[in-house]
């Protein structure tokens, strides 16, 4: 494609059909370009991009499909029109990147490999006289820092603008934050960190990755595939009300000592279950306050760990940390049914009593319990389920009436609701049945790299469910009944390929101590400290390396040759292949006025034999290209009297060709 972007331009005849081929072939990459990212199998970790990405890779489509369609025939087009058409295409598509949240890699990486792909082919297009290290030193190198400098400010003020311009994803739902308590700090049981559910809904997700976990088995990682993987980060036991939701209150702090042993593990859920894996959780500072833990993990290791409460554990890294690590354990990933879980539910359920059966203090309560009461006491869980099927939709853009909250709505009005809606019902539901249940968030489904064992989980991936309690009440089953629509979490892991996780910009919190220094050289720690500071200081850092790269390049053996001298310079620069003689390109247009023009690549032997079977031609021509092949590649001196010559027999040829047949004038 680039060889026949830079083919000679010619007329080209209109042709109907063949216009119409690249504008479909346009459309069809336009429409598996949307269907890919909207599905997220495209780009797993850069979700929500811009219209004018895909228009742009629309154009890139079509000139590409303009190419395909015209040059295998003709070999003529107009490489002005393709190649500007591309450097706009390429542009559009580096603007768009600028308004793009990315998280695999930095700024500083993304810019410079897209734009001087497009300042090479846009500068070799217009600045053809320009040897390549000019085009490079003056051209590519400069024009790249000034591109780079252009977009980094441009998302600089994207990112300034976007809270103002869009409220509603400055902050991701569900993410309020929480003060972390101090060691030995007490609370009361219901804690400032109530949920209101939201009247009015218009969610819309960045694509940014907020948790990966690791699995140090392949068989623990099989299992996350075959089913959804819910990771939770918090649950939710009291109804205040009719919209507000609050945490049983922990607030303790447990320690690793607890258990009587300094094993750096602290035990979340006591288990006899000896198949319990390793899995280690990446995750940034801000996630600290809540962190991600899988349903049913076991062991937590760590020195300490806040139980801010029910099921809900915090961190507290120094400042200096930004990222962190850490490692749990959990068993195998074993799902279980509807009718496994109503098998597991006691018979007589009138006589139990607590916390997790407790209904909000209204009206709404006697309704929802008017409603189960009609529900098969034989299935109540499919019950729930058929209900939620046949009388509510999953929307993540909707508004509650004045007149009604949210879950009566829900369940008795318009029936409109997320993830969040359907999880709080439920639990209404559950416990009007006398089943102990609460509401969990965290995420669920995910993408996964089978390669390297781990899963991503995006914003789009935060989600809310119903647990149940197991009937020993040491375990929580999850009991999701929100539907599984392209738009909900809660569905197997899609494979992918992701980034390769850098650890060692991640602070392993299960071994970290708070003096790393007098621990010894770090020398991962020194690895992403001098990666920090290139990044801080590109330009800089780039020059010095280019510089040393053409230093280097002056040094290799070879590389210093003999000039020719000056006499076979003179004698074979002009007659180079880029520039013929006056008498070839006065051939050249003979051929064109006799309708045989020349073809991109052809050889002027090959001409000539093109040009015989329409004319034929003297000895003369032969002479002429073969005193060509002598100056060009055999490097014999020029001779100007022989060229004028040339050029008088090509047209004397030409009068006589015009004489024998006046239709060629």
């Amino acid at each position: 494609t680039v060889q026949a972007l830079f083919a000679a331009s010619g007329k080209r005849k209109s042709q109907p059909g063949r216009t119409f081929a690249p504008l479909v072939i346009a459309g069809l990459a336009l429409a598996a370009d949307l269907h890919l990212y909207s599905t997220g199998q495209a780009l797993a970790v850069r979700a929500d991009l811009p219209l004018v990405f895909h228009l742009a890779l629309a154009l890139l489509w079509w000139v590409a499909g303009d190419l395909i369609v015209h040059l295998p025939r003709t070999r003529n087009t107009s490489s002005t029109r393709h190649g500007l058409t591309g450097i706009a295409a390429g542009l559009l598509l580096l603007a768009a990147a600028a308004t793009t949240e990315r998280y695999d890699f930095g700024p500083w990486q993304i810019y410079p490999l897209a734009a001087v792909p497009v300042l090479a082919f846009a500068s070799r297009l217009l600045l053809p006289a320009l040897s390549r290290i000019q085009n490079a030193g003056l051209v590519i190198l400069p024009t790249a820092f000034a591109v780079t400098t252009l977009l980094l400010a441009s998302s600089a003020a994207a990112d300034a603008l976007r809270p103002w311009l869009f409220p509603e994803r400055s902050a991701p739902q569900g993410r309020e934050s929480h003060r972390l308590a101090a060691p030995g700090e007490a609370g009361g049981i219901v804690d400032g960190a109530s949920r209101r559910l939201p009247r009015e809904v218009d969610v819309r997700f960045r694509g940014q990755v907020m948790v990966q976990v690791k699995a140090h088995h392949p068989g623990l990682f099989r299992s996350w595939m075959e089913s959804p993987l819910y990771v939770r980060t918090s649950t939710l036991t009291l109804f205040e009300s009719d919209e507000v939701l609050s945490p049983i209150r922990s607030g303790r702090w447990r320690y690793d000592i607890d258990d009587g042993e300094e094993d750096h593990a602290i035990v979340l859920r006591d288990s006899k279950n000896r198949t319990a894996h390793l899995y280690s959780l990446y995750l940034s500072r801000e996630s600290a306050e809540r962190i991600p833990l899988l349903a049913g993990s076991e062991t937590l290791f760590t020195e300490a760990v806040y139980e801010f409460a029910d099921d809900w554990y915090q961190l507290s890294p120094p400042d200096e940390i930004t990222r962190l690590r850490y490692t749990a354990t959990a068993p195998l990933l074993a799902p279980l049914s509807d009718a496994d879980v109503t098998r597991l539910l006691p018979r007589d359920r009138s006589r139990d009593s607590g916390i997790h059966l407790g209904l909000p203090p209204s009206p709404l309560a006697a309704r929802v319990t008017g409603l189960t009461s009609r529900f098969d006491p034989v299935d109540p869980l499919g019950g729930i389920r058929r209900f939620l099927d046949e009388k509510t939709r999953y929307s993540l853009r909707f508004k509650t009436p004045e007149d009604s909250s949210p879950l009566e709505s829900f369940l008795f009005g318009e029936g409109l609701g997320h993830c969040e809606h359907y999880a709080a019902a439920t639990v209404l539901m559950l416990r009007s049945l006398g089943i102990a249940s609460r509401v969990a968030y965290g995420y669920a489904g995910g993408i996964a790299d089978p390669g390297k064992r781990i899963l991503a989980f995006r914003d789009s991936d935060f989600h809310a469910w119903a647990e149940i309690r197991s009937p020993r009440g040491d375990d929580w089953i999850v009991f999701d009944t929100t539907p599984k629509s392209p738009a909900t979490a809660a569905r197997p892991p899609a494979a992918v390929t992701l980034p390769a996780i850098e650890e060692a910009l991640y602070h392993d919190y299960s071994d970290y101590v708070a003096a790393p220094a007098e621990s010894g050289f770090a020398f991962g720690e020194k690895i992403a400290e001098l990666i920090a500071l290139l990044s801080r200081h590109f330009f800089l850092t780039t020059g010095v390396g280019l510089a040393l790269l053409a230093g280097f390049w002056r040094l290799l053996p070879g590389r210093t040759r003999k000039r020719p001298d000056s006499g076979k310079a003179a004698a074979t620069a002009p007659a180079g292949a880029a520039l013929p003689p006056e008498f070839l390109r006065e051939l050249e247009r003979v051929g064109e006025r006799l309708g045989v023009p020349r073809k991109p690549g052809h050889t002027w032997r090959e001409y000539l034999t093109r040009i015989a079977k329409v004319a034929s031609p003297s000895d003369d021509l032969e002479a002429a290209v073969a005193y060509y092949y002598g100056v060009c590649y055999i490097g014999k001196a020029r001779d100007r009297t022989a060229e004028d010559r040339f050029l008088l027999r090509v047209r004397q040829w030409h009068e006589a060709q015009r004489a024998m047949d006046p239709s060629h004038s």
